[in-house]
Order: structure tokens, then sequence, then C-alpha cells
């Protein structure tokens, strides 16, 4: 059984595990190999290593251990469709469509449309396709039931909570009976930072009325789990001298009245989940 099937927060164990290590050394090669074939001097891709981030070498390989997994089936009949929602401008899309797939990337920024123009002209996948769709704060530009996969990495932490049902609503109704909704999202040791506790059990109880959880809710030993300071790319601004600077800062909120903020101490949920077949 592999680390990654399962529903819960990332843990060190899975980053030290051989499956891990090789889905990572996978990812990095195409990210390197598609980053160097864009060429764009003022391109975000060009310029933007997600890999090497806190939370990101353990969510690209658990969405992509998911990916494989689901297109190997879907995929045996034709060309699958995944959308990734809340893109942004990064090689992801393009890996996912050298497996054959129909990647759709859809995000509301409009900047990232030229991006993904600028790159589909110089990154030649084998097999799949990638295009870019823009989107409105509230609806997907999509057909009812017209993809197969949809994948969607640390996005929910910038959504506003009140709009939060619309877009698992509208999650649900592009994705295909049948279908699975792959999802990671940060959650935050306290109630000062996305999501919190509150946040996660109201999400929760969308997600659950709208999807089955396919993968099984596991318990990590809370020295186990990953985050923003132990991860093997922690988050430079809580590090060094830096931690010294913000410590300082929030110390001089105090004396002057304001409320200090407390260190980002952040972990990463993921969740694989299944709209049903008579779900309409």
């Amino acid at each position: 059984m592999s680390v990654f099937d399962r529903t819960g927060l990332a843990s060190l164990s899975d980053l030290q595990s051989g499956e891990c290590k090789s889905l990572f050394e996978n990812l990095s090669n195409q990210q390197s190999s598609i980053l160097d074939n864009i060429q764009l001097a003022d391109s975000r891709f060009s310029r933007h290593n997600v890999l090497q981030q806190w939370s990101r070498c353990w969510e690209y390989p658990y969405v992509f251990h998911h990916l494989l997994k689901h297109l190997d089936i879907c995929g045996k009949k034709r060309e699958p469709v995944v959308l990734d929602f809340g893109c942004g401008a990064t090689f992801f899309p393009f890996a996912v469509a050298g497996t054959g797939a129909a990647v759709i990337g859809s995000d509301v920024d409009l900047t990232y449309r030229d991006e993904f123009e600028l790159a589909e002209k110089n990154i030649k996948t084998p097999k799949g396709m990638v295009k870019y769709i823009l989107s409105n704060p509230n609806t997907i530009a999509l057909e009812d039931s017209s993809v197969d996969l949809i994948y969607c990495i640390s996005v929910f932490e910038h959504i506003p909570i009140m709009m939060m049902e619309v877009i698992i609503d509208e999650l649900h109704r592009v994705l295909k009976p049948g279908g699975r909704l792959i999802l990671t999202f940060d959650l935050s040791k306290n109630d000062e930072y996305r999501l919190s506790k509150c946040d996660y059990l109201f999400i929760r109880n969308l997600l659950t009325n709208r999807f089955h959880f396919e993968e099984r809710e596991t318990v990590t030993h809370p020295g186990d789990l990953l985050h923003t300071l132990n991860s093997p790319y922690p988050l430079r601004s809580f590090l060094g001298y830096r931690k010294y600077l913000f410590s300082g800062k929030q110390h001089l909120k105090k004396l002057f009245g304001k409320k200090p903020m407390p260190i980002l101490n952040l972990f990463v949920y993921g969740a694989v989940l299944r709209k049903e077949i008579s779900s309409v």
C-alpha cells in the first residue's frame, strides 16, 4: 500500500519514504526540463521552483500519485480531462499532460493566461495538452460533468470562507459522476492564520455533503507532522536572524498596544474525494 493512499495530515515519514523520494525526483527532473524549455526572461514559470517549498515537496508527490492511479483507469477508454483549479503558473499541469491527459488550468488571474499562452509555444508535451481558462470568483467556466479529475493544491486557504460553499458546489458540478477531486490545503495551529480549526470543520462538512471521502483517514503522531519550520524547505521568514526580526516587531506591537502575531505554524492536509455516480 502506498504511503499516499490515505486522507490526513502530511508527515515527515512520508517524505522519507522511497516512494515519495522517487516521485519527488521524477517531478524535479520534469520541472527542470519544462522550465529549461520555456526560455522566457519575464515569465513567472522560469523562476518558479514550486517543489522546493515547505509544503509543495509533499503536496505534488501526493497529488501526482493519485492522478497517476486514476488516470490509468479512465485513460484506457479515452483522453482524460483534468482540471487544475487555481493553477497559478507552474510546471505541474505540463507534467500531468505528459501522462496523456488534456489539462485545463483555471484561475481568476488574467495574467496567467498570457503566461500559459507563452509557455504552450515553448513546451511540447509528448502526449496530452494544456490550455488555460479564466474563471470568475464564483463560477468555473466549464460545462456540467465535463472533467474526469480535479486537483486543487493549496487553494482553499486563499478562498474567503463565505465563498467556500459556492466553490465546492462548482467543483462538484463540473466533475463527472465517479470522478475524483484531489485536494491539499494548509491548516493553522492557531486561529490567527488560515485555515483555522473552525474553517476546517466547516469545509469538511461541506465536502462530506457533496462528495465521498475515498481514502481512509489516518492519525499522525504530533512529532511526525510536517510543518512550516521542520520541512526540508522551511519558511525562511522564521529562520535565523529573520526569526529575531519578527519577534522584535511583535514585541514593539505589544508595547504600543497592538496585538502581536504568533509565528506562522502551518500543517498541510490531503484528501481524495469521489463524486457519486448517482449524484446530481
